[in-house]
């Protein structure tokens, strides 16, 4: 691929999904900063990205037949960064795709009569199967993943060296921050991870709930929030397969796919892939306030209405600078 040729702006989160954000008549959306305290309006193609996010060398790691599998023979396996594999594999074989299933989400829940809100599936068991797939890669592709990898090589590193271990040990035991993208980039070609992740997806039982209040949903760059229901003093309950565990996927400004560990919550597990209407305000603002939380650095809106934002800081002005895990397990307390 000749350089001039090359794409740098690389989304970790998909403008197709950003856009039921968008102000309406524009490709733009409301966006609070966290990092910088403020609020601005961007365009969708500068948000939730970064340059050559996915340009990673992954040269030796991914065969031919591997690469076919992905829906890329003709990518050559000794010049795989060249090629920018993983971005267009997400953009020529998934995104499209992925655009398909949101829109017949949104579509499905528009054109419902009431009866059928309260009476039919909003997906099938293959949609659910196939729109999991989808579910695993945003989970994995995110900045917040590969940010979340050097914060734990940092706690162990000063964890090691409040010990006294000596400089070969911690050596040892942590791993470069410059090796940390090309980790990153197995996790997500690694299409037996991606399946497992996919499967965790797949096991919950899930609810599309509509917001029927003035208050619009929020989303992130990190827009898969896990919710814990179970606490234990020394382990985290956040995990897919966790007993107790929710999981948050904004559908929409006015939609919510919500999953739940249906043997926990077994008064929920009978709705499974039905739709539920949310009028009460206070779920709305729960919702949001996890999004912030969970969120790697902005948070969107259609509205720009972000005085919950504030509301946050007046409880706890150190939150937004915390690690998203740390402040999630605080706000839990």
């Amino acid at each position: 691929m000749a350089e001039d040729n090359r794409k740098k702006k690389q989304h970790y989160v998909p403008q197709c999904y950003l856009e039921a954000w968008a102000i309406p008549g524009t490709h733009q959306l409301h966006v609070y900063d966290k990092k910088l305290k403020k609020q601005r309006i961007n365009n969708i193609l500068d948000v939730a990205e970064e340059n050559y996010f996915y340009d990673i060398d992954l040269t030796g790691i991914l065969t031919k037949e591997e690469l076919g599998k992905y829906g890329l023979p003709d990518c050559d396996p000794a010049n795989v960064d060249k090629e920018q594999y993983i971005e267009n594999y997400f953009s020529r074989h998934i995104e499209g795709d992925y655009k398909k299933h949101l829109s017949h989400i949104i579509g499905r829940i528009r054109e419902m009569t009431l009866w059928e809100l309260k009476n039919c599936f909003f997906i099938s068991e293959q949609q659910k199967a196939d729109f999991s797939y989808h579910l695993a890669l945003q989970h994995i592709r995110v900045k917040a993943v590969r940010n979340s990898m050097i914060d734990s090589g940092d706690c162990l590193e000063q964890a090691l060296t409040d010990m006294g271990a000596s400089p070969e040990l911690i050596k040892k035991y942590t791993v470069p921050k410059t090796q940390l993208p090309y980790i990153h980039g197995k996790m997500i070609t690694s299409r037996d991870e991606i399946d497992k992740i996919a499967q965790s997806y797949f096991s919950l039982a899930w609810i599309l709930q509509i917001n029927r209040t003035e208050q619009p949903f929020f989303t992130s760059d990190s827009p898969i929030t896990n919710q814990p229901h179970i606490h234990h003093p020394f382990m985290s309950m956040s995990g897919l397969l966790s007993k107790g565990i929710e999981v948050d996927f904004p559908v929409a400004p006015d939609i919510i796919l919500t999953m739940f560990d249906g043997e926990y919550h077994r008064a929920i597990q009978k709705y499974d892939r039905r739709i539920i209407e949310l009028e009460d305000i206070d779920d709305i603002t729960d919702y949001n306030s996890r999004c912030i939380i969970h969120s790697e650095r902005c948070v969107f809106s259609n509205n720009g209405n972000f005085t919950l934002v504030q509301d946050l800081l007046k409880k706890d002005p150190q939150i937004l600078d915390l690690p998203h895990m740390i402040a999630n397990e605080i706000k839990q307390l």
